[in-house]
């Protein structure tokens, strides 16, 4: 404690250049909390002996822990050239890893401190995580048994455990396992929000939005989510919220996690402005017209304007995820019904630019998904796996992908003759320009991507095919999902391939058009 401290600083008095000194000093400063001056201590040690590997660890752990994970790689690199024989090293190197999403050089760390120390738990536990951040969730749960084994009291290790049986859609096990990590340390956020989403992924609003708030305590949906939400504004979020909370006060809400989650939420907008005295929305830059559009009774705020806003101008400060927890605990309270709408003449010019429908059906199309974080390769296609599709006798495609696809959708035009429409990507970028396009639209046909979350709140129909371990915004079963009326889910099977899923879904859009008359051109 402040004893520590003090005895480090009287050695540093009676000698300045005593390397451990400084280090009893930062180590003493790192168990109070007090990081930056942790590291600011590291670093005297460092000065006085660069080779000083244990300055060198608590360094890096310091790092990691003040989420700079890049300056604490470097710092256990350096620890590792003095002592490549030490598993904690490697660890902790597994574990920044981690936070970088750099998952394989993740596996060779941990797998190293495997080699040097076979029952090493934490080790276990960071190759079981960057295995499940890769969406090798089988191999991931044997990382976590392995932890669990190994340490039995393993509150991560459990915590981890219940989150790769969700994955795995093994519910029933996962909620158990997650119960008895919750019940070993209840204040604590990875079990609670792991069980979230298992509750959510079931129907369980009222439980999973109860849990749901532990993500701002999670450290890895803070790596992964939250970096539009500055440690200011964090740490003035109102949690665990009620309607009454937010009647007749001045209310902001701050944007969070992807942009499909994004335009998910804000189907919660509506019930905010008619809540609260005056509300503020903050969102992707991308978003602010169609959301101008839409909620015509709420100020819309994009990023750069948000910087100059004071908190203090605010009675609540809500992240836009956490207004389930009011608004929608059963599932009734999802009206399902569209709330995004972009002006007329976004519409308009779209209409024109596509000129007259040519056939039964204009289907809008988006093939690929995600980051390397959110299971890019578990839900993503190739045009050549959509062929069933271009198949359809009168129809015409228009391409929604995302980023710059011109390359693959004219070698598809190429090789399979399907005609796609594509226009240059700024164009549809901003979202209230891509709602006039997929207003525009008959039908949409994706993967699980945005472009679902935004067809839904327009009310477009839209068939969304999913990999047989959706999020857990797509439910565990069933065609549709609470937050859109518009769009039907086609599933993954167990082991299936894409091939299949691609045919159902097709055979879908089929039938639809198959009872709309034609068009002439």
């Amino acid at each position: 404690g402040e004893g520590a401290v003090a005895s480090a600083d009287s050695a540093i008095r009676l000698n300045p250049r005593l390397e451990r000194a400084h280090w009893a000093r930062g180590d003493a400063l790192q168990r109070l909390g007090r990081l930056r001056e942790a590291v600011e201590s590291y670093d005297r040690a460092l000065r006085l002996k660069p080779d000083y590997v244990a300055a060198l660890a608590n360094r890096g752990n310091a790092l990691a822990e003040l989420h700079e994970p890049e300056a604490a790689l470097k710092s256990f690199d350096q620890a590792l050239a003095h002592n490549a024989q030490s598993p904690q090293l490697h660890n902790s190197r597994a574990r920044v890893l981690n936070d970088l999403a750099r998952s394989p050089e993740a596996i060779e760390s941990a797998d190293r401190a495997i080699a040097l120390s076979p029952g090493y738990a934490n080790a276990w536990l960071a190759r079981g995580i960057a295995l499940f951040n890769l969406n090798r969730y089988s191999e991931a749960l044997e990382s976590f048994q392995t932890c669990v084994r190994a340490e039995p009291g393993s509150y991560d290790g459990m915590s981890n455990l219940g989150a790769a049986l969700t994955s795995l859609a093994r519910y029933p096990e996962a909620l158990e396992t997650l119960e008895a990590a919750v019940a070993m340390a209840p204040a604590l956020p990875l079990a609670r929000y792991a069980r979230a989403q298992a509750k959510l992924v079931l129907g369980d609003f009222a439980g999973g939005w109860a849990d749901y708030d532990a993500r701002w305590g999670n450290r890895a949906f803070m790596a992964k989510s939250a970096g539009q939400v500055s440690d200011a504004t964090r740490e003035q979020l109102a949690l665990n919220l009620n309607p009454s909370d937010l009647a007749g006060r001045k209310v902001l809400l701050p944007p969070e996690q992807g942009v499909g989650d994004s335009i998910m939420f804000a189907s919660m907008i509506p019930d905010v402005v008619a809540t609260a005295a005056a509300t503020t929305v903050v969102c992707d830059a991308r978003l602010v017209g169609l959301y101008e559009a839409s909620f015509p009774n709420a100020s819309i705020v994009g990023p750069e304007a948000s910087a100059g806003m004071r908190l203090g101008d605010f009675e609540k400060v809500v992240a836009i995820g956490s207004l389930g927890h009011a608004f929608r605990t059963r599932l009734t309270d999802f009206p399902g019904t569209p709330y995004l709408t972009p002006r007329p003449g976004a519409v308009e010019v779209w209409a024109a630019r596509l000129g007259p429908k040519c056939g039964r059906a204009r289907i809008g199309i988006s093939w690929r998904g995600g980051t390397a974080w959110t299971g890019a390769t578990s839900r993503s296609l190739t045009l050549g796996q959509l062929a069933p599709l271009f198949g359809l006798e009168g129809c015409e495609f228009v391409s929604l992908q995302y980023g710059d696809p011109r390359d693959e959708v004219q070698a598809a035009n190429r090789e399979l003759g399907c005609g796609i429409r594509i226009f240059d990507p700024e164009e549809i970028d901003e979202f209230e320009q891509l709602a006039g396009l997929i207003q525009n639209l008959d039908w949409v046909f994706t993967v699980q991507t945005a472009v679902v979350h935004l067809s839904g709140a327009l009310g477009r129909r839209c068939v969304a095919m999913v990999p047989e371990r959706p999020e857990w915004r797509y439910m565990a079963a069933g065609s549709a999902m609470p937050w859109y009326r518009s769009v039907q889910i086609v599933r993954q099977g167990r082991g299936e391939d894409w091939a299949p899923v691609v045919e159902r879904a097709v055979e879908g859009v089929k039938a639809e058009c198959a009872r709309a008359p034609a068009h002439g051109s």
